[in-house]
């Protein structure tokens, strides 16, 4: 499933192709589902979760920091879309992710980014309905628990 990571898939997770993304989404979701050409997407009871690796070129350096600071001064882009946002930076395992929560109306999503180990990292987003939001949260710490970086040198 990925290059650079192990990962423990929630209980229950079952793959889905994206044309069954698709068929979700219009049953229900009115934000769309952004898999960027994940082959790595899952459909749990109320959810969506997708993830994949990303890699860097060149001498590129990922700073969650900087990436945080940005999302947190677009407050008037926030306020004019009609959402709440919520920025934060953890730690699981040794490695720092930046999750950021979207609600939208009803929907919400949930994007994480890790740190980068070499030149790769792993990246990913949640799908769900505002009323599971407390199953969202522990869908993504029980997701993040479970990754397991492999010892990568470049």
């Amino acid at each position: 499933m990925s290059k650079i990571a192990s990962a423990s898939l929630p209980s229950g997770a079952k793959r889905v192709g994206i044309e069954q993304v698709s068929v979700a989404e219009k049953n229900g979701f009115r934000r769309p589902f952004n898999v960027n050409g994940s082959n790595n997407i899952f459909r749990l009871p109320h959810m969506l979760i997708s993830f994949q690796d990303y890699e860097l070129q060149n001498n590129e350096k990922i700073d969650l920091e900087q990436i945080r600071e940005r999302l947190l001064g677009e407050v008037e882009e926030i306020k004019s879309r009609g959402t709440k946002d919520e920025v934060k930076l953890v730690t699981v395992n040794g490695t720092k992710y930046m999750i950021h929560k979207m609600y939208y109306g009803e929907d919400c999503t949930t994007s994480f980014i890790s740190e980068q180990k070499g030149k790769n990292g792993l990246k990913g987003q949640l799908l769900f309905k505002k009323q599971n939001s407390t199953e969202a949260e522990k869908v993504l710490n029980e997701f993040l628990n479970g990754i397991k970086f492999f010892n990568i040198n470049d």
